[in-house]
């Protein structure tokens, strides 16, 4: 497992740290199994995050394929906000001289709140444009506001009373769809 360096630990927790790559310690006492216990008995948290994460490096030596692999996977952990990262696979090959490090991880993070706090910058498409823009949009539907009888006739003319009673109700894809 890797650490970010920097990143706040619970204040009773001692994790032994070895320097591994810029910006990144090597986690040398704890298992995740374990590191994952002792973080929640101080009342933190350790996500799992579940999409696996694979990284490639190529090098002329089995170190630097490793090294470049173990880049790429920091650089994908990063995007993702978290602080830790979980090798579970690493396979290595060599082709003509030409070495190459696959790796298979999952993204973890630690903090002391229940919820995941994701701090990603806002994404490049929403800065494209002017947040004036969006409210100078005209609606698509007319201007002026349903009134709750139209807002009601609407819903039924969709089915929606018959969703909320458990009626049987037509599905694009099959021929009757139970709730």
């Amino acid at each position: 497992m890797l650490l970010k360096n920097g990143t706040q630990l619970p204040e009773f927790l001692e994790v032994g740290t070895e320097e591994y790559s810029p910006g990144w310690s090597f986690i040398s006492e704890f298992t995740s199994a374990d590191l994952g216990k002792a973080i929640e008995a101080e009342e933190w948290t350790f996500f799992f995050m579940a999409g696996e994460i694979q990284a490639r490096g190529f090098g002329f030596s089995i170190g630097s394929g490793l090294a470049r692999a173990v880049s790429n996977m920091t650089d994908a952990v990063t995007r993702e906000n978290c602080n830790c990262l979980e090798i579970t696979e690493s396979r290595q090959r060599t082709f003509f001289g030409l070495h190459w490090t696959t790796l298979a991880a999952h993204a973890r993070h630690m903090q002391k709140s229940r919820t995941f706090h994701d701090r990603s910058p806002v994404p490049l498409r929403a800065l494209q444009k002017p947040v004036e823009w969006l409210y100078s949009q005209k609606a698509s539907s007319p201007n002026k506001p349903a009134s709750p009888g139209e807002a009601i006739n609407t819903w039924e003319n969709e089915g929606g009373s018959q969703l909320s009673r458990g009626v049987p109700t037509k599905d694009l894809n099959e021929e009757v769809l139970h709730v």
